[in-house]
């Protein structure tokens, strides 16, 4: 008797054992890589909101160091700045920009330019002036697309006083 069948190939039930494992494999891949994403964005958000940080508050000092404190109206601190002829300055918050407004020549300028961290905006901004202390305080929160926000404290005492 002569066989019709060699037995030579691979069984349907071998076959699909050998793509159940494969397909395993190449998910275990995929969450791996999704996983590295995602710890290299956060990283990522992490140092550049520190940078960016760091370099708001030196704006801030730089702007802050020199100014009078002049009053507070509406819940904004008002401040002058002889060196950069401000006469009533204030703070505010603009598009995840933080803005100078001088409220008697009507000038505004960027504390920093929206295109140094294209990323990155201020979503949150308050500014005091505590009167014990003779410092203006506050804080600002930064925040990235999709990322939580990092909040920076600040405290900077004024060379003229208040």
């Amino acid at each position: 008797m002569t066989r019709l069948r060699d037995n030579s190939g691979a069984t349907l039930m071998e076959l699909i054992c050998a793509v159940l494992i494969v397909a395993m494999i190449a998910g275990t891949i995929a969450a791996g890589v999704g996983i590295g994403v995602k710890v290299q964005r956060q990283s990522r958000f992490a140092a550049e909101s520190r940078r960016y940080a760091e370099t708001m508050r030196a704006a801030l000092e730089d702007l802050l160091h020199y100014a009078v404190y002049e009053g507070t109206e509406k819940d904004a601190v008002r401040f002058s700045c002889p060196g950069r002829e401000i006469a009533a300055g204030e703070l505010l918050l603009s598009e995840g920009t933080l803005v100078c407004v001088d409220r008697v020549s009507e000038e505004r300028f960027a504390l920093l330019s929206p295109s140094l961290y294209p990323e990155l905006r201020i979503t949150a901004f308050s500014l005091v002036w505590e009167e014990e202390t003779g410092v203006f305080a506050g804080s600002f929160t930064i925040a990235g697309d999709r990322l939580a926000g990092r909040e920076t404290e600040f405290a900077i005492r004024p060379v003229y006083g208040g």
